[in-house]
């Protein structure tokens, strides 16, 4: 079984700063436009994004009376290992 983090850890030992300011990846919305960036701006956007969707699972369970766990990768870390 691939440990969670085993892909994205592959990735940045094979690019850094330069490389992914200097590559950019062509995609299309899912309005279907096309679009072109460097991939470093795409990493940001996905780590943006992901802790975006965490406030808003926070939001939600505070908003029905609960107390949302820890969700910090940190801690997912400290019960996988």
């Amino acid at each position: 079984m691939r440990r969670v983090g085993e892909r994205p850890g592959r990735y940045t030992e094979n690019n850094n700063h330069k490389t992914c300011s200097n590559r950019y990846e062509a995609y299309s919305d899912m309005r279907g436009n096309p679009w072109r960036q460097p991939v470093g701006h795409l990493v940001l956007h996905v780590v943006n994004h992901a802790t975006h969707h965490r406030g808003q699972v926070s939001g939600f369970l505070r908003a029905m009376g609960h107390t949302p766990p820890k969700i910090d990768l940190v801690f997912y870390y400290l019960k996988v290992d």
